[in-house]
């Protein structure tokens, strides 16, 4: 049994529709609504900040090492800023006098606002209380660290905490610098953001910008639009950068990222660049593990998964989990593809298929999420795969399609898993990736992952486990703090 497999969760509940389901483990739990959540947005069935905020602080009292090694792994590896700043916060408040909660602290300053805003966690979770040593010294670490252009960029101003602040509490040992941070005389930082605030949104400031390399990758997706809209001359850079196979890899940048650019220009964009966005998102995928033998993806594409990550985002679950199926569809060397919601429909596959195509084809008609649909249409069409994987909220409401109505939500889905390797008689893996992080699965015990989140590295996983060499939470707890 690989050591991703789900480690003895064995005990049944209900999910947030009051159907079956397994309840995750304190620390998957805590893992999947971490890797799932922006915090203090809404989700379909409620915002979920306050339940990881409590299991935090529940895991923290009794293993704070792994909670200090997911806060890091969240954002330096799942690039995750808020739950990062969040648990960091809550580790200084729970666990005191040891010095992993520091160096965890000063692992999660990424860039400068990860320290005010580390700070405005604190003070927004544990108003009135003292700051612990642990993280003002962590903070200290990282801001050791700063150099000028980092405070005079993250000046913050305006904010709870700025980082004048941030200097009078933590002491940095940079003195010149931070002197003039809060005596407001540091000078003016050059950057593409000055230069657009200062000059506007003009062909000539995205020329001198490009031209000058001075655009992140980040920023440059981001602000395509904007481009697009002030026309620089030499806007060819820009494509040609965003199809960059080394700079895709060194973005970090998810893929549901480059499908929201993407979705941002198609109506204003040429054929040429929605065709590089096209290509940048495949780059993401390319170096992944393939996926040997038949592969099943089913994609959820109920009601609840219609919610929005986050109120600042027009990217939905359904979104995400279309995305990650068309990720996994064109990583595996033969497959069979599944919507579902009331019921399940078969996908046509076409080989070479980019994701952006295959994505096309996974649009959702809301309804009730009858995951029970996806095995009956695998019986039906008699598929005999050796693994499957399910994007889903996990939130299933109804299983009318081969129970009576007295038995409806009384079984978790695990049932009709292991009903299926009995019929086909060859081991099958069951991956269930979780979306949202309400706090359940379907699925339990050998040859099943559960991992969570929206990040394409899940994909890798899925083949470490196959192989028994790897898992989400041997990801995090091989964090080095």
């Amino acid at each position: 049994m690989a050591t991703f497999n789900v480690k003895a969760i064995g005990k049944k509940t209900v999910n947030r529709c009051g159907h079956a389901a397994y309840a995750l483990s304190t620390r998957d739990e805590l893992m999947s609504q971490v890797l799932t959540s922006f915090v203090n947005e809404a989700k379909y069935y409620g915002d979920t900040t306050s339940d990881m905020i409590t299991l935090a602080r529940e895991v923290a009292a009794t293993d704070g090492v792994f909670v200090a090694k997911l806060a890091v792994y969240a954002r330096t590896v799942m690039n995750m800023r808020s739950t990062s700043h969040v648990l960091c916060a809550v580790l200084a408040h729970e666990v005191k006098g040891q010095t992993f909660v520091r160096r965890a602290v000063k692992r999660c300053v990424v860039r400068g606002d990860d320290a005010t805003e580390m700070l405005a966690a604190y003070f927004a979770l544990f108003p009135g209380e003292p700051l612990p040593n642990s993280l003002r010294r962590g903070l200290r670490d990282a801001m050791n660290e700063f150099s000028g252009y980092t405070f005079a960029k993250y000046r913050m101003l305006g904010r709870t905490v700025t980082m004048a602040d941030a200097v009078k509490l933590c002491h940095p040992r940079r003195r010149e610098a931070t002197r003039a941070c809060v005596a407001g005389e540091l000078a003016h930082v050059e950057s593409w953001e000055t230069e657009l605030s200062a000059f506007g949104n003009t062909a000539d400031v995205w020329e001198y910008l490009l031209e000058e390399n001075k655009v992140p990758y980040m920023a440059m997706l981001r602000n395509l639009r904007n481009m697009l809209e002030a026309r620089p001359r030499n806007f060819e850079l820009a494509l040609s950068r965003l199809t960059d196979p080394q700079a895709v890899a060194n973005s970090k940048q998810l893929p549901f990222r480059f499908w929201s650019a993407y979705r941002s220009v198609e109506h204003m964009a040429s054929g040429k660049v929605l065709a590089a966005l096209r290509d940048a998102m495949d780059l993401s995928v390319r170096n992944y593990p393939r996926l040997g033998g038949r592969t099943v993806v089913a994609v959820d594409v109920s009601g609840s998964m219609g919610c929005w990550l986050s109120g600042n985002s027009s990217v939905s679950y359904a979104d995400v989990a279309a995305l990650l199926g068309s990720c996994v569809v064109r990583l595996s060397d033969d497959c069979w593809l599944y919507t579902f919601a009331d019921d399940a429909k078969r996908v046509p596959v076409v080989a070479g298929s980019s994701v952006l195509e295959t994505m096309d084809k996974l649009r959702g008609w809301g309804g009730c999420t009858n995951m029970a649909a996806v095995f009956d249409a695998m019986e039906r069409d008699g598929v005999d795969c050796d693994r499957v994987v399910v994007f889903s909220d996990n939130e299933v409401n109804v299983d009318y399609s081969w129970r009576s109505p007295a038995e409806y939500g009384k079984n978790a889905l695990q049932s009709r898993m292991a009903t299926y390797r009995n019929r086909v008689g060859h081991r099958v893996w069951m991956h269930a990736v979780d979306l949202a992080g309400y706090g359940t699965t379907q699925f339990d015990g050998a040859d099943t992952t559960f991992s969570a989140g929206w990040s394409e590295k899940l994909l890798t996983f899925m083949a470490l486990a196959e192989d028994g060499t790897g898992s989400l939470e041997a990801a995090v707890e091989a964090v080095e703090l």
